[in-house]
């Protein structure tokens, strides 16, 4: 995990990044960019890794983004600090969200009590779904399955447990959704209907579609798609900053 810290607390909510990489591949370093963005702009940032070698299994993705999370949300709360909001692209947004989501309780239990709830989640060119579709990229088809250590053909249903779309509670923190105009990995129409199944459950779900771009386009602070991305999650971030912080931050995770 890299962190970046203002020297005091800011009162500003942090943000949590997770790389994306096809689940396989990708390296934490690849939102330093980002992270000295929000680091100038007084946010508190981190940005966590997780085992990216051909053996490594959904729960142990899992298992090592919550513990660079809470290890995060510790450092925060030591300045009495809120918990941080969770923020990912591709394959780093689908582990985002199922933290959000499910908390660490089923990939790994351990780390399920205390467990402190995002304060937000911002997925960017993430799945609504990982149930096979029609058309889906052989490469993507290929990991998913490496994920869950069986085939779509052999157990179909193998692919809820780790799908956004079949963990929608009514307690889950606010959601904004980034898709690229030119996304050609994730359909948007599964993105709209999890994010329509939030919206249904009281979720706070927000899509938001940034003309000109391409999956995985903010790596970068620099072109205009991206300061118009990084001005909706500005705004995103300040309605949790004006909302009250919970007295007690440690809650249990979700079901």
């Amino acid at each position: 995990m890299d962190v970046i810290l203002p020297e005091t607390a800011t009162g500003l909510p942090a943000v949590c990044l997770v790389h994306g990489g096809g689940w396989y591949a990708g390296s934490r370093d690849a939102f330093h960019e980002v992270m000295e963005w929000f680091a100038a702009r007084g946010y508190p940032c981190a940005s966590v890794g997780y085992r990216t070698d051909e053996e490594s299994t959904m729960a142990e993705k899992m298992a090592d983004a919550a513990t660079g999370y809470l290890r995060f949300a510790e450092l925060l709360g030591e300045r009495g600090e809120r918990a941080p909001v969770l923020m990912g692209s591709s394959a780093g947004a689908h582990l985002a969200t199922m933290l959000a989501e499910t908390g660490p309780a089923p990939w790994a239990p351990e780390l399920a009590s205390p467990w402190r709830i995002p304060s937000g989640c911002i997925p960017i060119n993430g799945p609504g779904t990982l149930l096979e579709w029609e058309g889906i990229p052989a490469q993507i088809k290929e990991s998913v399955q490496k994920l869950c250590r069986t085939t779509y053909e052999m157990h179909p249903d193998a692919f809820r447990s780790i799908s956004p779309e079949h963990h929608v509670t009514g307690d889950l923190p606010p959601f904004l959704i980034l898709l690229a105009e030119d996304e050609k990995v994730f359909p948007h129409s599964y993105v709209h209907a999890w994010a329509q199944k939030l919206r249904k459950s009281g979720t706070q779900a927000e899509v938001r579609l940034i003309p000109g771009t391409e999956h995985g386009f903010l790596y970068s602070t620099q072109g205009a798609p991206q300061r118009e991305a990084l001005a909706a999650i500005e705004r995103f971030l300040s309605t949790l900053a004006s909302k009250p912080q919970a007295s007690d931050p440690e809650q249990p995770a979700h079901a």
